[in-house]
């Protein structure tokens, strides 16, 4: 690139002593110039060693600390960093995402910079050895879908227009997208909080590009994202009822801000792929051996775990779901 554009990294925390130290060594490690390299950080009021954690890279990062101390929300502190950030390029990062190579950024906007026509660029998740075995499990899928999201949510494959050697370029002819907006790179001019109440709503944030008509997106293909999603599958349930229930910002919450969505209702055919996989779930045996297909295709054992994610993650929610009057409204509205 003839001129480096200024990316602005956003960064919620709250109490993230655990997972700062790994998240701004890896960002200090990249090759992207530091001068055009800009990380606002909104603290929703960290009572533990947060802020030492960052005043120990403001000699080797530009690094600018947010108050998000009354709202505290992730979603809110991130609409704050953005409305302060003076970067071409934003991308949201939590605490507990590293980059996987040094040259991540570099190049995410050498494909963002050579073709205009692109709104943003995403990055999938990849495994490793850093990360708890759930984690590890999930990371084999691209955008770590466990076996339910799997069914309900499409992959990237299925929207690939053009294969280059480190990437893809993918139209979305729908707002039915891959859940990828917390890994994806985006046009700062194209980012409108208002949206969403001036919050920060990523994995609405690509659905909502596609529906204004920008469906050409990159996807880069060796590289991406370390996360650890859930230290245990105590946690990885804990998230999946937050998720998949009528909370305020739940993936099924109906609601006119919402853009993303994980399953089409009035779309027969998504209810009884979805029926089909909780039948599966229950037989234990197809998702075991879909597990055993899975563990020789990625050479990993952890896919072996997957008949257990499986029948945990139904059943749990639909306990939750008969317990639940929005989930009993949920199940009504289906039927």
């Amino acid at each position: 690139m003839a001129e480096y554009p200024i990316v602005s990294v956003l960064v919620p925390i709250l109490n993230e002593e655990a997972n700062l130290l790994s998240c701004l060594s890896a960002l200090a490690q990249q090759t992207y110039p530091k001068d055009r390299f800009e990380i606002l950080i909104a603290d929703g009021g960290s009572t533990d060693s947060s802020l030492q954690i960052i005043k120990s890279f403001n000699d080797v990062l530009s690094i600018t600390v947010i108050d998000n101390s009354e709202r505290k929300e992730a979603e809110w502190g991130k609409a704050l960093a953005f409305n302060a950030s003076k970067g071409k390029y934003v991308q949201c990062v939590d605490a507990d995402m590293t980059p996987s190579s040094p040259d991540f950024f570099l190049r995410l906007v050498s494909v963002l910079e050579s073709d205009p026509s692109l709104a943003g660029i995403a990055a999938g998740y990849v495994p490793s050895p850093r990360l708890s075995v759930w984690s590890r499990f999930l990371s084999y899928d691209e955008f770590q879908r466990d076996p339910l999201f799997q069914v309900l949510t499409p992959s990237m494959d299925k929207f690939v227009v053009e294969r280059h050697a480190d990437h893809d370029i993918c139209e979305f002819p729908t707002p039915r997208v891959p859940p990828m907006g917390g890994t994806t790179m985006l046009r700062r001019e194209l980012v409108n909080l208002n949206r969403w109440g001036g919050r920060w709503s990523e994995i609405d944030g690509v659905a909502f590009l596609v529906k204004q008509g920008h469906q050409r997106f990159g996807y880069i293909t060796d590289i991406g994202w370390i996360h650890q999603h859930c230290t245990s599958l105590g946690q990885l349930l804990s998230k999946r009822r937050r998720n998949i229930l009528g909370i305020s910002h739940g993936f099924l919450h109906s609601s006119p801000e919402r853009d993303f969505v994980w399953l089409d209702t009035s779309d027969r055919g998504e209810l009884m792929r979805l029926m089909a996989f909780i039948v599966s779930a229950q037989l234990i045996v197809p998702e075991f051996l879909k597990g055993i297909r899975d563990a020789r295709a990625f050479r990993s054992w952890e896919q072996l775990l997957r008949p257990v994610v499986a029948l945990t993650i139904v059943d749990t929610l639909l306990y939750e779901f008969v317990r639940s009057r929005e989930g009993r409204r949920f199940i009504r509205s289906m039927i």
